[in-house]
């Protein structure tokens, strides 16, 4: 299952995070296409001294929802690939869970945009965030990115996009310009 557009005219955010258990060092990336699949921005952001995989997922959806109030978009679908993320933000007893606070500062960026949800998606629908998350382990900055696709993904990207039937093979260049 290839990346899909959202559905009723939403833009889509796609989060991850990396983590390495050893490296003092993890990363978060994403990527923001509109209604139509076009490349809007994208981001990668080394953080430091994470505890576990879900921390870091968490960090991914909070600086990805920074991004959103930083361009003032709103009506979007942030999608990450950790379940488990998405039901501890879900929870109304979150307090009590680890990274109460992270997840109290997601919510409230949420609250503060318009029509923003986060949803669960497979991780093969998730693979330019990925590759983005990755990057990180060989850059010492936070990059971001707008309009213009970073070359290290114009492939994964160019795979990643599900052709429609209505849209040709000559149009899916379009989608990742």
């Amino acid at each position: 299952m290839k990346w899909k557009l959202a559905e009723n005219g939403q833009w889509k955010l796609n989060v991850d995070g990396s983590y390495l258990p050893n490296c003092v060092k993890s990363g978060v990336g994403g990527i923001l296409r509109d209604n139509t699949g076009q490349f809007k921005a994208g981001f990668a952001i080394p953080v430091l001294n994470m505890a576990s995989p879900k921390q870091v997922e968490l960090q991914a959806i909070k600086q990805g929802l920074q991004l959103l109030q930083t361009l003032q978009v709103g009506n979007t679908i942030v999608e990450t690939d950790y379940l488990q993320a998405t039901w501890d933000i879900a929870n109304l007893n979150h307090e009590a869970i680890a990274n109460g606070a992270l997840i109290d500062d997601i919510k409230v960026a949420v609250d503060a945009l318009h029509n923003v949800s986060i949803s669960y998606g497979s991780r093969t629908g998730n693979a330019v965030a990925h590759r983005l998350a990755g990057i990180v382990y060989e850059a010492n900055t936070s990059m971001f990115w707008f309009d213009q696709v970073l070359e290290c993904i114009l492939d994964v990207l160019n795979y990643d996009v599900i052709v429609s039937p209505r849209k040709s093979l000559s149009s899916l260049s379009e989608v990742v310009r």
